[in-house]
């Protein structure tokens, strides 16, 4: 659940806040993802999601064991303006904030991988 607070505009000269709030209803599809990118234009920020499959395929372990990388078709893409990106920024940085708080601080290791990342 999110909410945020929005200027409208009513007219020429006529503007107001309207709170929003976003609540997921049980029929609301849901994606597991493990795996994101990040892209811009001068206009736009595109997210993209997807789940890395795990055992990977013979091709995708031979372009892995070749320091090549493995593509994967995003699940979901998410195409915003930049003044958006700026408040989600601010929402994660909460959330990851509340998160820590309660339940440790987050690494930023891959779970049974051998480096630091």
């Amino acid at each position: 659940m999110a909410k945020k607070n929005k200027k409208v505009s009513a007219g020429e000269n006529e503007s107001f806040s309207v709170n929003i709030k976003v609540e997921a209803r049980p029929d609301t599809p849901f994606y597991y993802v493990n795996c994101m990118s990040v892209t811009h234009s001068a206009f736009d920020f595109t997210i993209g999601a997807t789940r890395v499959p795990l055992p990977l395929s013979p091709e995708q372990m031979a372009s892995a064991k070749k320091k090549e990388p493995i593509v994967l078709e995003p699940t979901v893409q998410l195409v915003t303006a930049p003044w958006v990106i700026k408040h989600l920024i601010e929402a994660l940085t909460e959330q990851v904030n509340k998160y820590e708080e309660q339940f440790g601080k987050i690494t930023t290791q891959i779970p049974g991988s051998k480096n630091d990342g």
